[in-house]
Order: C-alpha cells, then sequence, then structure tokens
C-alpha cells in the first residue's frame, strides 16, 4: 500500500439512511494515477477507467480508439482475451462510452474478487493497446469489393449521425461554443471525416492523452479490498511507469470563446432581441407532421456548482410538469404548440443550458417565392428549404412565446411564496431515488465532473491536486437554496435567460432530404466503383480479407488455463429483502370498516392477493395490478388515452372525502373539483413518482408484456403513504375525463407517434409485435400486391390469446385511432364528443371492478376476474421490522425468512390500502350509475390465488416461413428481427407437478427441475453464442457488417429472437447467423466447449445477481417470482440456483435441438428487415441465392393500420 498515499476522504450523506456512502481517493506515487474507491452496498462492484479527452476535429479520434483499445494489449495481444477473462469473472464483458470530454471504459462484476482479477488487464489495454493497421480496417473503415464503406465505427455513426437528436446536439454545441471550440466536433466522428482518418492519427491521438497520469480509476462496490486492488496492479511489471520518454506532441489547451465573441452562424433574429441567434436544420423523415425547437444558453462555469443546482431547480419548476408555465403555454392549450418539452444541463468546462420542445407541428410552404425567401437567410445545405409553420404563426413566434414565459415569472415570480421550497423537495426526494435506483451511476456523474474540470478548466491551474466532491454537497446545496429569498431567484432567471444570449435551433423534418441522402449514397458507391475498376476493387476485397483473417480469435488452450477460476456467486453479498403473500379473500378480508360512519359499514376488496416486500429502501411503494380481460374489444384502443389522462384530469372529489384532499366544501355541495394543474401539482410534492402503463417493460403506446393487465403505481416517502394510496384510488375512481383534457392528450399521443416512428430499432420492434401479436381471424396484412398479402386465418388461431391488448396498444392502431378521437371530439356533433367520454368512463368501470358481471366473467382455468386481481406494497426493512416484530421475533430478515407476518394477519400497510380504496369505491358508487352490488357476495367468486398468472405463449399464425421487407426512406441504417416460437417458462404453469420423470441424464429431475434446466439451456446458450467477442460478435460485427447484434429469449410471451442493429450490410449478417446457426450440427465442439460453457455460467449468474441488486431491482423481481407462480422469490431463486448446478452442456445440444434449430429449418421463423430502400435488391438476392429460404415480401407500413372504419 506504500505505492499509494491516500489523497482525501469524501462522503456522500443520504438522508433518513443511517449510512453514508463513504469515499476515499488513493494516488500512486511515481505514476500520479489516482483510484477512487466508494462503499456502495448491494451485490455489484463497478469500475471505470476515466481519460479526459477531446475531439479535435470530425474524424471521431476519441471514439475510433475507443473501439480500438479492445482489440489487444502489449501484454496481451490475443483479441477475445480481455473480454473472455471478463465474462469468467462474474461479468457481462467490458465496455466503454465516449462523451466530448472524456472516454471511459467500464466494467460491472457481480462480488468484488473479478473486479480484482480483471482491473490490470483490462488497464493495461487502455495503456497499451496494440493500434494495428488491420485492427483499424475492420473495427474503423474499410471499403469492400463492391465499393461499399463498412467498419464498426462506421456504421455505429451512419446510423445517428442524421438523427433528430445527433442533429440537435451537434448544432447546439456549434453555436453555444463556437466553431473553432473542441465541443463544436462530433466525438464520435462524422462518417465523411471518418473516411480520411488513418491508423497513425490514432496512435499519435493516444499517445497525447492515454498516460497513465492522466487516468482516474473509479473502483465502487461492497468491501472492495483496496490493499488487493493495489497488488493486483503492481503485479504486472511497469504498468504503473510513467512515461519513460517524452511525448513527441501534447494536445492543445480547451479554450472556449466568450459567448459575446461567437458569430452568428445563420439567421439572426429582429423580432425580440439581437441576442438571439438562430438556425433552422433539416432531418430526413418521411412522415413531415413534426419537428422539434431547442433553445440553450450559456451556464455558469463547471465549478459553480450551486449556481448550476439553482438553474436546474428554476427549470424544474418551468418546465417538468403540466402546470408548469412551458406547459402551459405551449403544450396545455386548444392547440398545442408542442407534445412535451425537456430541460438538461451539459456540465462542460463552461456548462450549456438546453430546453427542448418536441412534436411540433409542421406543414410545408406550397409558395415557391415563399421558400426561396426564407432560404436567403439560411446558411448552408444543413438548412431546411421548408418553412415551420405553427398556427399561432411561425418561429418568431415559438421565439417570443419562450421569452414571454421567462419575462412574466421574473415580473410576477411564482404563484405561491411555498412553491419554491416545495420544488427543492420534491428535488431532494428525486436525488435519494436516483442515489437509490443506481448509487454505481449517481456516484460516477457526479465524480467525472471533477476529474475532467481537473484536467480541461483554466480556472484548475493553480490546483495540483484533484478536487474530488463538488457535486456530492447536493444536499447542503439544496438547504442553502431554501433559505434564499424570492428575488435570488427572479434575479437568477434575468441573468442567465434573459440578458444572456440565447440560441434557437429550428429543426425541420424533410422527406425529399431522406430520398436525396439515399441516392447520394448509392451514386458515391456507384462512382467509388467506377473510379476503382475491378482491379482496384478485388485489392480492397483482399486487403479487407487479410485484416478479418488476423483478426479472429486465438485463444490457445494453454492461455485459457491461466485464467483464474470463476468466483463463487455464493460469496457476492446480496441485498435483504423480506416478502410474502396475503390472500385476501379467503381470510374475511374483504370485509373493511371505513371511517366514515354513514357509508356502508363494508365492502368487499377488488383485490384477491396482496404482496408485501421489505427491503432497503427509503420509500413505500404502492402498486395495483388490475385485470383487463373484462374490457370488450371496442374499448381497448383507448387504454393507451386513459393512461395519459389518468394523471392529468380533475378530480371531481365527493365532499365527505374533501377534507383529506386539503379541499373545502361549501355549504350544499356534493363534491369538489381539484383542477388537473393543481393535481398535478399536489402529485410531485406528494409523491416520489407515479405512473400508470398497460404490461411490463413498455410505454404508454407499446407495452413488452403483459398486456392483459394495466398498472397503476407510484412511491412515496414512508409519511406520505396515506397520501399515495389515496391519490392512487383518486385518480382511477374520481378523474373526470373533459373533451378539453381528452382532446390536448389525443392530440399529444398522435404527434409522438412520428418520433416513434423515426427511431429505427423502435419502429422494427413495434413491427414485430404487430405480426406476432393475437391476430383476429378477419385480419389481412396487404403488401403492394395481391401476392404480398397474408391471411391470418388459420388452424392454430385455436390458440391465440384472447386477452392480448398488443394490437390495440400498437403505433399503427393508435395512429387511426386517436386521429379518430381527435376529429370527434372536433366535429361540430357534440354528441360524438359525448361518446368518446362515455367510453372512457366505461373503460374505467371495467378497470377498477365496478361491474358485477365483469368482476364474475370466467377466464381460462376456471377463474374469474377478481380472481386475477392484486397489489403490491413495498417499505423499508426497518419498517417491516417495527410493524411485524411483535409476531416475527428477532433475526435477520433473508429470503430464506419470508414469512414474517402470519397469514391470519393483515398487513398494517396492507390494511391501510384496502382501507381507502373501499372508501373511494364506496363514494365513487354513490356518485355514478355503477351498479351497488358490484363485488359484493364476494363468496361467489373465485378464491384461488391468481398466480401464477395467465400466459398465452407466442404461436405463429403461419405453418411456412415467413420473410418481410420494410423499405423505409428516413432510415439511415438498418436492422433485422428473427423470431421463433420458444416457450421455456412452462415451468411456471400452474399444471407442472413435482413427480420425479426418467431423463436422459444420470440424475433424476422433478418435472418442474427438468423444465427450469431447459430454461437455463436456452438462456445459457444464448449467451455463449451472442457475448462480447462471442461467435455471432466476431462474425457480425468484426466484419464490419453491423455495430452489433443480440440473441435472446422473451420468456413471457414464449419467442427466441436474433437482433441486429445499426447495420449497413444487414443480410450478409443475417446469412452468417443462419450458417453459425448451421455450423453448430456438425461442428459443435468448435463453438461449445467446457471452457464456453463455464464462461457462459459465470455471464448467466452475474445478470441474476444484478436483476435483485437495488431496492427497485428487487421489488421488481418479487413481482416476476409472484407471477411466475412462485410464493416467495427465495423458492425461485433457489430452485434456479440449484438447477443451474445441475445443467450440462448436454443439455445445452437438446436446447439446440429443439429450439434454435427452428431458424435454420424456418418452418415458423419470422424475420424481418428495415432498411432503406436501395437495399431491396439485396433482400431479393437471398431468396435467388438459396430458393429454400423464404422470399422476402415487401411490406408497407400502412398495410399494418386496421381499416378506417374499424378505428
Amino acid at each position: 500500500m506504500s505505492t499509494f498515499i491516500r489523497e482525501s476522504d469524501l462522503v456522500l450523506p443520504i438522508p433518513d439512511r443511517a449510512t453514508d456512502i463513504n469515499i476515499e481517493c488513493f494516488r500512486h506515487r511515481r505514476s500520479q494515477l489516482r483510484i477512487v474507491f466508494a462503499q456502495v452496498p448491494g451485490p455489484i462492484c463497478s469500475a471505470h477507467i476515466v481519460v479526459p479527452t477531446l475531439p479535435p476535429d470530425n474524424k471521431g479520434l476519441p471514439h475510433t480508439l475507443e473501439h480500438l483499445v479492445f482489440c489487444g494489449s502489449q501484454r496481451f495481444p490475443q483479441r477475445g482475451y480481455l473480454d473472455a477473462l471478463a465474462n469468467r469473472c462474474l461479468a457481462d464483458g467490458t465496455n466503454a462510452f465516449t462523451e466530448y470530454d472524456h472516454t471511459a471504459y467500464t466494467v460491472h462484476t457481480a462480488g468484488s474478487q473479478g473486479l480484482v482479477n480483471l482491473l490490470p488487464v483490462f488497464l493495461d489495454h487502455v495503456l497499451n493497446p496494440l493500434l494495428r493497421d488491420d485492427q483499424f480496417i475492420t473495427e474503423v473503415y474499410h471499403v469492400d469489393g463492391k465499393g461499399s464503406e463498412k467498419g464498426v465505427v462506421y456504421s455505429e455513426m451512419a446510423a445517428r449521425e442524421m438523427g433528430e437528436e445527433d442533429l440537435i446536439a451537434r448544432t447546439l454545441r456549434r453555436l453555444v461554443y463556437g466553431a473553432a471550440c473542441p465541443y463544436a466536433n462530433e466525438c464520435g466522428g462524422l462518417t465523411p471525416d471518418i473516411a480520411t482518418l488513418n491508423n497513425d492519427q490514432i496512435k499519435v491521438y493516444h499517445q497525447q492523452y492515454y498516460n497513465v497520469n492522466n487516468l482516474t480509476i473509479t473502483l465502487f462496490g461492497d468491501s472492495i479490498d483496496q490493499i488487493k486492488v493495489f497488488q493486483a496492479l503492481e503485479s504486472l511489471s511497469g504498468l504503473l511507469d510513467p512515461p519513460s520518454v517524452s511525448l513527441p506532441s501534447t494536445p492543445p489547451p480547451l479554450v472556449i470563446p466568450d459567448v459575446s465573441t461567437l458569430v452568428p452562424p445563420a439567421t439572426l433574429s429582429t423580432t425580440s432581441s439581437p441576442c438571439v441567434i438562430s438556425e433552422q436544420v433539416k432531418f430526413p423523415s418521411v412522415d413531415e407532421a413534426t419537428g422539434s425547437y431547442t433553445y440553450a444558453w450559456r451556464g455558469p462555469p463547471i465549478e459553480d456548482v450551486r449556481t448550476s443546482l439553482a438553474v436546474t431547480i428554476l427549470f424544474r419548476y418551468l418546465q417538468e410538469n403540466s402546470a408548469s408555465p412551458f406547459y402551459q403555454a405551449l403544450v396545455e392549450t386548444d392547440d398545442p404548440w408542442a407534445t412535451h418539452v425537456d430541460f438538461s444541463i451539459h456540465e462542460y468546462v463552461e456548462t450549456c443550458l438546453e430546453l427542448n420542445f418536441y412534436g411540433v407541428p409542421y406543414k410545408l410552404t406550397d409558395d415557391d417565392d415563399s421558400d426561396d425567401e426564407v432560404e436567403k437567410d439560411l446558411s448552408d445545405n444543413d438548412v431546411a428549404d421548408s418553412e415551420p409553420i405553427h398556427a399561432c404563426n411561425g418561429p418568431q413566434e415559438f421565439q417570443k412565446a419562450v421569452r414571454q414565459v421567462l419575462e412574466v415569472f421574473v415580473q410576477k415570480g411564482f404563484p405561491q411564496n411555498s412553491t419554491i421550497g416545495d420544488i427543492i423537495d420534491s428535488y431532494r426526494l428525486q436525488v435519494c431515488k436516483d442515489i437509490e435506483d443506481d448509487p454505481h451511476e449517481y456516484l460516477f456523474e457526479s465524480l467525472v465532473t471533477d476529474i475532467v474540470a481537473h484536467q480541461f478548466s483554466p480556472r484548475s491551474t493553480d490546483r495540483p491536486c484533484l478536487k474530488l466532491g463538488s457535486r456530492l454537497e447536493v444536499f447542503k446545496w439544496l438547504n442553502e437554496l431554501a433559505d434564499e429569498p424570492l428575488n435570488f431567484w427572479y434575479e437568477l432567471a434575468q441573468k442567465w435567460l434573459l440578458d444572456a444570449p440565447m440560441f434557437e435551433i429550428i429543426l425541420t423534418p424533410d422527406a425529399a432530404y431522406a430520398e436525396a441522402l439515399e441516392q447520394e449514397q448509392t451514386h458515391a458507391v456507384e462512382e467509388r466503383v467506377r473510379s476503382l475498376g475491378p482491379d482496384g476493387l478485388a485489392e480492397l476485397q483482399l486487403v479487407l480479407d487479410r485484416a478479418i483473417e488476423a483478426n479472429k480469435l486465438d485463444l490457445p488452450q494453454a492461455l485459457l488455463d491461466t485464467m483464474p477460476p470463476v468466483p463463487s456467486l455464493a460469496q457476492v453479498p446480496a441485498t435483504p429483502c423480506v416478502t410474502f403473500l396475503q390472500s385476501l379473500n379467503q381470510r374475511g378480508d374483504q370485509v373493511v370498516q371505513t371511517s366514515t360512519s354513514t357509508e356502508p359499514s363494508e365492502h368487499i376488496t377488488r383485490f384477491n392477493t396482496a404482496q408485501v416486500v421489505a427491503t432497503n429502501t427509503l420509500f413505500r411503494y404502492a402498486v395495483f395490478y388490475l385485470p383487463l380481460h373484462s374490457v370488450p374489444e371496442p374499448l381497448t384502443p383507448y387504454i393507451p388515452l386513459f393512461c395519459e389522462l389518468l394523471f392529468r384530469c380533475p378530480l371531481t372529489i365527493p365532499a365527505n372525502l374533501a377534507q383529506a384532499y386539503g379541499q373545502k366544501v361549501k355549504p350544499g355541495q356534493t363534491t369538489v373539483v381539484l383542477d388537473y394543474r393543481d393535481l398535478v401539482t399536489e402529485l410531485d410534492n406528494s409523491l416520489v413518482g407515479y405512473w400508470c402503463r398497460p404490461g411490463l417493460g413498455g410505454s404508454t403506446q407499446s407495452t413488452c408484456w403483459l398486456s392483459d393487465t394495466l398498472m397503476v403505481g407510484g412511491k412515496a416517502t414512508p409519511a406520505r403513504y396515506p397520501d399515495l394510496c389515496r391519490w392512487l384510488s383518486g385518480v382511477l375512481f374520481f378523474s373526470t375525463f373533459t373533451k378539453e383534457r381528452i382532446l390536448n392528450s389525443a392530440q399529444g399521443l398522435l404527434r409522438e407517434i412520428p418520433e416513434i416512428i423515426r427511431d429505427d430499432g423502435t419502429l422494427i420492434q413495434a413491427v414485430a409485435y404487430r405480426l406476432t401479436a393475437s391476430q383476429h381471424r378477419s385480419e389481412v396484412v396487404q403488401g403492394p400486391g395481391d401476392d404480398c398479402s397474408i391471411d391470418l386465418d388459420g388452424e392454430n388461431h385455436s390458440r391465440f390469446d384472447p386477452w392480448n391488448n398488443s394490437i390495440a396498444l400498437s403505433i399503427f392502431r393508435q395512429k387511426q385511432f386517436l386521429q379518430n378521437v381527435v376529429d370527434a371530439l372536433n366535429h361540430s356533433d357534440s354528441t360524438r364528443g359525448d361518446a368518446v367520454v362515455a367510453e372512457l368512463n366505461a373503460l374505467r368501470q371495467h378497470i377498477t371492478g365496478q361491474l358485477q358481471e365483469a368482476l364474475c366473467r370466467e377466464l381460462p382455468e376456471g377463474r374469474s376476474l377478481a380472481s386475477l386481481s392484486w397489489f403490491l406494497v413495498a417499505t423499508s426493512l426497518d419498517a417491516t421490522k417495527t410493524l411485524d416484530e411483535s409476531v416475527s421475533g428477532a433475526g435477520s430478515p433473508t429470503l430464506d425468512n419470508l414469512l414474517l407476518s402470519p397469514k391470519e394477519s393483515t398487513h398494517p400497510l396492507v390494511k391501510q390500502l384496502l382501507t381507502i380504496w373501499g372508501q373511494h369505491r364506496q363514494a365513487s358508487v354513490a356518485l355514478s350509475s355503477c351498479d351497488p352490488s358490484a363485488g359484493k357476495n364476494n363468496a361467489l367468486l373465485p378464491t384461488s390465488s391468481p398466480f401464477p398468472y395467465p400466459r398465452y405463449p407466442y404461436v405463429p399464425f403461419y405453418n411456412q416461413p415467413m420473410a418481410f421487407h420494410v423499405a423505409h426512406p428516413s432510415a439511415q441504417s438498418s436492422h433485422v428481427v428473427c423470431i421463433i416460437p420458444c416457450d421455456i417458462l412452462r415451468f411456471a404453469q400452474p399444471d407442472v407437478t413435482s413427480t420425479t420423470v426418467n431423463v436422459s441424464h444420470p440424475n433424476q429431475l422433478t418435472v418442474r427441475e427438468a423444465l427450469v434446466v431447459e430454461y437455463l439451456a436456452v438462456q445459457l446458450l444464448c449467451d455463449l453464442l451472442g457475448r462480447t467477442e462471442g461467435p455471432l460478435y466476431t462474425q457480425i460485427r468484426g466484419n464490419g457488417y453491423a455495430y452489433g447484434c443480440s440473441l435472446f429469449s422473451k420468456d413471457w410471451v414464449g419467442q427466441l429472437q436474433f437482433t441486429v442493429y445499426d447495420a449497413v450490410a444487414p443480410f450478409k449478417a443475417l446469412r452468417l447467423f443462419w450458417q453459425i446457426v448451421q455450423d453448430l450440427e456438425t461442428q459443435w465442439d468448435t463453438y461449445i466447449n467446457p471452457f464456453e460453457f463455464q464462461t457462459a455460467k459465470s455471464t448467466w449468474s452475474y445478470h441474476w445477481a444484478s436483476s435483485r441488486s437495488t431496492p427497485p431491482d428487487l421489488v421488481h423481481f418479487c413481482s416476476l417470482s409472484t407471477l411466475r407462480g412462485f410464493e416467495t422469490p427465495g423458492d425461485y431463486e433457489r430452485l434456479v440456483s440449484s438447477c443451474l448446478d445441475r445443467v450440462t452442456v448436454d443439455h445445452l445440444r437438446e436446447a439446440y435441438n429443439k429450439h434454435l434449430k427452428r431458424f435454420i429449418d424456418r418452418s415458423t421463423c419470422l424475420t424481418i428487415a428495415l432498411t432503406p430502400p436501395s437495399l431491396s435488391g439485396e433482400a431479393d438476392q437471398i431468396y435467388q441465392d438459396d430458393p429454400n429460404q423464404a422470399p422476402f415480401r415487401p411490406l408497407n407500413l400502412l398495410s399494418l393500420e386496421l381499416p378506417k372504419k374499424d378505428s
């Protein structure tokens, strides 16, 4: 330890938490390398190797170097060694990312032992990479024998450089910092500039920035042994030696011009202020319905943390929710100017404040003369030749509106003197939530700004020691800001927003531009082919083939034998958790006394089961799982709109509950209306978070799985738990769906659809969901011609999922449906709008269980809708111990000590939630026309457990291979998805018993164990084939065909998916995948050997530990295990852990034969490719080369929308 000296000690204090996070910084005596340790509880440890870097141009030097670092080092030259070692250290490989002022190399492991083993090898790759020319060819850039430009980095940047977000960011940095500042350059590289880059330039760049004294390593985790870390780093002789020779050159200092010296690069507005610099930029998009406005200001210097935090707090008031001033002025209007508003602060040496307005409606100007006049004020080819026009007038009006909001705030102030205090309290809780959700990410983001400032800030020259922790004092700063007078906030806005230069970026969608870009790329390839000729192209292909051969993995067994053994998962610390289920219909808990004597003395709960979870959380959760099985099909398309409205509508509160909501009742009033703006404000002040969405893992307009269930939930501090229960119940029962709020929300959702479609990866998954969701017998997917029609009728429909809402939720269904809603609300016939309101109220009655016939509706397996209704509450372990200490006694809570509360006793948190729900339900019945007997006579309803929750695995609607090609003009890169049915979650079925069965292996397994082994075998096979530097990675990414690919199972829906993303040669990547799957038949031992098998187990073990590493993860894991039919997550954990030890290579072979081979027999394989139109010929070529393949049928996205008459 003497080689490292302690430089500083820091503490991240966490309010209401007994244990703070301690941080220690050490510096190596000779090299000046810094290592920062942080004691973060939980099973996961993380390492970040931080290199402050700047992009000198648009060639992407920091980004390309980041990629090449992983290709081998001087001590470990074999490609793949680093990630093979990482995967055997209970990790999921290594990773890295490049920002505009630093590059970070990262790894996360389960436990600390693997991290210690990996760190010196990882650092050697960073400091001493090989940087061979052949590595540059495959990883960065090359031209193949057909004249096409490829390479991993090239593919990645081609996929994003013309995207809306990248264009905004690039233009913003150029305007705010000036074109000469390094921040204005694209750190990832622009494809025309990447094509001019060479490997020698990368070597020089590495010498300039990658010196050991320029590096800082952060190590976060539970009980990382500092001495072992120091010893491991010293074990590689010379690794920490400072440079022995003077460097050939040093990077130029970062120079940021004063904002007042910046020359406007485009139009200079004259309508409001001479300090507004505006630029209009077009981006390729087939849908020209919406664009965006961005406003930016130069912010405080990076060292001024207090002011930066104050600005962040100010914008939290100005734009955080629908009651905020910017939303009220520009979004929550009869004719919205935008769909949503975002704010971010970029912590460069001189910070940047960014305010975004998305979903701004646009239309093209038809008058050519008008276009010409507009073009006179625009700068270059990056500027749109179409004028963005909103109903209010034009861009100048938008700019005026933004400034007016700020001016009104400075003049009139906050609506209440207490407003800013509430905002600060809410932000304090948000920080606590961020720390709890991902302490590793929060700590790193808090420390890296100081690391970068020490290197690049001109104000750091008088500070030889690294000053860490400026952002760890956030709670101290918040307390100070809470004491500031109101004038402080008005002066803050005046100085940084009104008096400072403001930069405006107008992004305009342009369909013609999309077509022009594709034609330009096509012509470039044609010209390249012409100029190079056959001989030149052949030479390029020969060079490429040699580079690919040189970069093949070659890890001799002798080298593999030197790797340390895989650490034991049993030694990894676990996050403590306690959970249990309470059956509400079997103990008489349906009778709950209410607090109001004038109401009926009892009510029947909507819910069958409650789950209680306790872990190391600062908050309390309440989540309703409300089945949607009773919702009639015509109402299902309203589900996304319902979710959008639920927390953004006025509440009509019965008089007897008004006091609980802080509302006064006048004599004679039976109800009190809480305005939606007051509702949103109260929600943000009372709760830490809240949500309403269909299914798990999706969003308002999409769902990953469990689309037959609506989740309404939130979390709050323990003191606010009653408020959480009240608000969740209140919005479900008392929301008033007014035409104005419905219209505004429907317009917002409708305008978000173009943004979804512009993301190629999101779009192809939406197509996949649409084509694999349960179909109606009469439905037809129609292509451009009759031969492209797919009749969805067929014998397999006997197993379609009658409750699946994926089609109704898809953007293809929602687009026409939402337009119909908007048209109905705008129609002169008011009855059409009344019908929309009535249908939303009808949907609410089904969701809240206010219809007796709905509750009694029979579902599969003899269960009723009522039997599937359940909720989850979560709290801290300390709270659970206090609540249950009278029955649980002493003992530390672990997954083995799950039933703390006896089943005959209702947990206090459960009882509190049921009581509040009951009060709201009774009051709602009294006010509405609902059946007052709904939910009563519960004895007539089945009392079976809802678990395992019913599911319907994917069954293809066809008996032949299907392949579709979406030629999307807006696509900047290509994506491929292959899907086969793969139901490996059968161990969660209720009919699975514990009987012993004979299997073809020495050890006897129960039916359930055999199914779990099959589940794990598929998972391990996917990890083995798809890991970093694994077979798929090296063949597809290594050849430069795509940025990446993955192979994974979607357990709940019973699918196995292979995806290729950000590809420049998608069909070559697809062929390679098919070839690898085919080769496994005859070359199994080449791919699957004991070393790879144990490595896959190590990787899977990391994912298993990571899935339960934080309190939110544990809450999700507990609900997941319950949905799968396990009474406790401990049962699930023990079963999986015991079966993992029993999985053999033979089980993987069985998984291949049963499941993976379906990709190549293709009888049930669905393949979808989304590419630019220019690749249509390559799609056709696949079938021509191999008639056994399914021909790619052209698929028009419009064909996925249901006919208007059905909408």
